[in-house]
């Protein structure tokens, strides 16, 4: 079998040939908290640094004429992440430091594709349908560029994240990183149902026939100057019925109101219901991984999505309201703002089960969803995570 680590066609040692995989256990991820709690002016900074050396040698970085601002964000429940890059000058980049990270922390997803919020002179080009969008960091012609791709992929996501990043690394003349110093080169962002693990790696950057003879022996080719070899068709990392995922795979029972009737499940989603007199309303709940289990960023999380400002975990800790599950409580809060300038609502709650959070909510236009209050709180009423996973009223 070709060298492929990674899901890359190249290494995660970059330089050093093909070896065994990278010892995810290793990896030490920066806390959730501790990034939520200082928030984007935080990661902003932090990002900056690492163009500027933080983590690696900032007496080669000083005299690097070349840059590439890095973002993979991963898609939970599937093995395909998404990445960004914007190769350029490196002193260019620098001004475009901190729209990139707005850029990355308004990504949300719908399907398997990302949606995002452009900053103030960004535009996306048209393409032909099907193809990727390319994005251009201001209106001139010379503007730089932000390509976009998708990355299947099948081991965990820090040695994607890994691979990835050497990928761009040794295209602009570094070593490879181990996995226990992708902390100290990488700035994580936490979106609102997932992470992206971002990058400003400062270089030069080397041509097709350097690269090819820093290659392995046999090794494939790069495919291309934006890391290639990696966007292969994302139909394959789809697995097989995730879209179709069945009620009595979940570890809770629960009672459907009457009224309701199942909605289609999208990327992330467990269970959804709409109204069935087609009211604009939806319940949607969903499971994340142990570490998105932080209440206050997932208030405002859905605070974002409404307009409102954020709050501060002192804040939210004092306006926290409990409400009952069958087997159990679960944090639980109201939210009104407007979206496209229509009056939108939030109904949300979270439940952790054996470790994992399990988020419910109703999202929708305001009346509609002022008009399913009493039924979302009694489907959350009937939620039981003890007997097992068949809904009632079926």
């Amino acid at each position: 079998m070709p060298c492929v680590a990674l899901s890359l066609w190249l290494c995660a040692a970059a330089l050093a040939g093909c070896g065994p995989k990278a010892e995810i256990r290793e990896y030490t991820a920066p806390k959730q908290e501790f990034v939520q709690a200082r928030g984007l002016p935080y990661v902003k900074e932090r990002f900056r640094g690492l163009g500027a050396g933080e983590g690696s040698s900032p007496s080669s970085v000083a005299t690097a004429p070349d840059a590439t601002l890095l973002a993979l964000t991963f898609v939970p429940k599937r093995a395909l992440a998404w990445r960004f890059t914007v190769e350029g000058p490196r002193q260019r980049l620098e001004s475009e430091a901190d729209p990139f990270i707005d850029f990355v922390a308004s990504q949300s997803f719908e399907d398997l594709h990302p949606r995002w919020r452009l900053p103030q002179g960004w535009r996306e080009e048209v393409k032909s349908e099907g193809a990727e969008p390319v994005i251009r960091l201001g209106p001139d012609d010379d503007a730089l560029t932000l390509r976009v791709a998708p990355v299947p992929f099948e081991n965990e996501p820090a040695a994607i994240a890994l691979g990835t990043l050497n990928v761009q690394r040794q295209m602009l003349g570094l070593p490879g990183m181990d996995l226990k110093r992708l902390p100290d080169v990488t700035q994580t962002v936490f979106l609102a149902d997932t992470y992206s693990v971002t990058a400003f790696i400062a270089g030069r950057r080397l041509s097709a026939d350097e690269l090819a003879r820093r290659m392995p022996p046999g090794h494939p080719a790069m495919g291309g100057p934006h890391g290639g070899g990696m966007g292969r068709s994302v139909e394959p990392a789809m697995r097989p019925g995730a879209a179709e995922a069945p009620a009595d795979d979940l570890p809770f029972t629960f009672v459907k109101p009457d009224g309701w009737r199942p909605g289609k499940l999208r990327m992330m989603t467990d269970l959804v219901f709409v109204p069935a007199n087609g009211s604009a309303a939806e319940l949607t709940v969903m499971d994340l991984a142990p570490q998105a289990a932080d209440w206050t960023s997932n208030v405002n999380r859905w605070r974002r999505e409404l307009g409102l400002g954020q709050l501060t975990e002192e804040d939210v800790a004092a306006a926290a309201v409990q409400t009952p599950l069958a087997s159990s409580e679960a944090f639980y809060v109201e939210l009104t703002g407007e979206r496209d300038g229509r009056p939108q609502k939030t109904l949300g709650a979270m439940a952790v089960h054996q470790g994992r959070p399990w988020f419910f909510t109703m999202k929708g236009d305001a009346d509609a969803v002022s008009a399913q209050r009493e039924a979302f709180t009694e489907f959350l009423g009937s939620v039981d995570f003890t007997n097992g996973s068949k809904p009632d009223g079926e």
